[in-house]
């Protein structure tokens, strides 16, 4: 593993990051019998064997000035993201440089994305249709009734082996009501494909727009976290009173980050200046809402996607609108995830 160097941060991010950082590391190792006695590519590389959810993949990790730089393959677009969010739980890691590629055929990928969006019970008011090329292009398209059915068709049609990129053109109709059940099913499905909750027993129950929480987590701040990544399309009120905090289940070295807006956009054009495959891209970025905007020019749309995928991997970032032209920036690509 290279040796880190910390020069450049000092200067990059504001101090309440690196001290909101330095908190994690505080807390985490805190509820922990001891300290990390291992580097982050070794404690992330058994977090991620422990896990079981890194099966056909073949990679490499490498941190470099607190920026994890992941490359290989492996068989899903889930699979990369959960290897890049994973990475990001490490506390010496601030950013990813996420060069991971689906290795897989994608001849029955259509067929298996259409049947998990139509059994999906989060969709089922929605008309969603997927298409999907000979060489692992699926065009997701149709009507939702809100951002979150938009998340929840991507995420499902990102577990089908062999799409490698994800282009979402679903249109949201408010009329589109959320279907009975959709809020439990939907953070169960968000709970499972957390780093660190899918370690946890989490329930949710939701009724008449109220939200009760039951389970276990590592921390106060992981509760206030799970707390505020609950408040999904739908719930009113919600009841976490239900969730204990139990220090023992904190690991040494291993902890979710809180980024401000300002902190996700200062890191991101850090690993954009890293990325060498992000090198001739003129892009800008900010925040509408809640969701991050890219805006601007890159040489090719694997340039574009390696710029989602490393924006992606940022905790914090709940949706991307990316306006990204290709080539001589007549013509740009929107792409909302």
């Amino acid at each position: 593993m290279p040796g880190m160097r910390t020069s450049s941060w000092a200067t990059l991010v504001r101090p309440a990051l690196l001290t909101a950082v330095l908190v994690a590391v505080d807390i985490a190792t805190s509820y922990s019998a001891e300290l990390p006695t291992t580097g982050p590519v070794e404690r992330l590389n058994d977090f991620l064997a422990a896990s079981g959810r890194t099966r056909g993949a073949d990679f490499t990790v490498q941190v470099e000035d607190h920026i994890a730089h992941l490359s290989g393959t492996v068989r899903t677009i889930d699979q990369a993201e959960f290897i890049a969010e994973s990475a990001m739980c490490m506390d010496e890691v601030f950013g990813i440089v996420q060069d991971l590629r689906v290795d897989a055929p994608a001849a029955k990928a259509e067929l298996v994305a259409t049947e998990l969006l139509s059994r999906s019970p989060v969709l089922e008011n929605a008309s969603i249709r997927v298409s999907v090329s000979h060489d692992g292009v699926a065009v997701v398209s149709g009507s939702v009734g809100c951002f979150d059915e938009e998340d929840v068709a991507r995420e499902l049609v990102s577990r089908v082996e062999g799409i490698r990129e994800i282009d979402m053109q679903v249109k949201t109709d408010p009329f589109l009501m959320r279907p009975q059940g959709a809020v439990e099913a939907q953070l169960l499905m968000s709970y499972a494909d957390d780093p660190i909750s899918s370690s946890y027993a989490l329930v949710p129950t939701f009724s008449d727009g109220r939200l009760v929480l039951t389970g276990t987590v590592a921390s106060p701040e992981e509760k206030d976290r799970l707390l505020l990544t609950s408040l999904v399309s739908g719930v009113m009120e919600c009841d976490a009173a239900g969730v204990v905090v139990d220090p023992q289940l904190a690991v040494a070295g291993i902890a979710e980050k809180d980024y401000q807006t300002s902190d996700i956009l200062k890191v991101l054009d850090r690993v954009i200046e890293t990325d060498p495959r992000l090198a001739e891209c003129q892009l800008v970025t900010g925040f509408v809402g809640s969701r991050l905007t890219i805006d601007g020019v890159a040489p090719s749309a694997a340039a574009r996607e390696a710029c989602l995928a490393d924006a992606r991997a940022l905790p914090g970032v709940t949706g991307i609108d990316a306006r990204i032209a290709i080539g001589d920036g007549v013509g740009p690509s929107l792409s909302a995830n």
